[in-house]
């Protein structure tokens, strides 16, 4: 349980956390040509685009959508901030055996993007103290639209336990 391995998408729980924090639900974010690069699931945001917080926080829980937490990190604040922020989080939750590099949840270079089992049940626990998330995390599929309405895309949950067990009420999944 107390075992540090890397936590895949996961620790997309601490960049939710981290972002409410500092956004409010309704603000705009742009899309920044940084973040339309990233590795792992994308939602194919493009460099330009206008989302509300909350709609790319649905993105990030519901279809693991590496390029909305990207966006999300440096909308406000530098990236580097934005994973201390991560790590604020992580601290302020006693996740002792936690530390984040990403707010997507990839293996680092270093090998240091690491939780625990445990640290990671603690931090959903957290996140489900937020009805905002505790509502999320429950939805099978969301309707992402930029501001404009130029972009539509239907984002199907990555979570196949709200499919596959009656009555599950979700949380954030990880596969690495």
């Amino acid at each position: 349980a107390n075992v540090a391995l890397p936590p895949a998408s996961t620790a997309k729980i601490a960049t939710a956390l981290a972002s409410l924090k500092i956004y409010k639900l309704d603000e705009e974010v742009t899309v920044p040509q940084f973040c339309t690069q990233v590795d792992g699931v994308k939602a194919g945001i493009l460099q330009g685009q206008k989302f509300l917080v909350g709609d790319l926080l649905k993105a990030l829980l519901i279809y693991s959508a590496g390029d909305a937490g990207c966006t999300l990190s440096i909308g406000k604040t530098s990236y580097a901030d934005f994973i201390v922020l991560m790590n604020q989080v992580a601290k302020e939750n006693n996740l002792q055996n936690t530390k984040f590099t990403n707010p997507i949840g990839l293996d680092d270079a270093d090998g240091e993007n690491l939780a625990s089992a445990e640290d990671l049940a603690k931090l959903g626990m957290v996140a489900v103290e937020n009805d905002f998330i505790k509502e999320v995390v429950k939805l099978k599929e969301f309707q992402l639209n930029s501001i404009d309405g130029r972009y539509s895309k239907t984002l199907v949950s990555t979570n196949k336990l709200l499919t596959d067990i009656p009555e599950s009420v979700g949380i954030k999944t990880g596969t690495t």
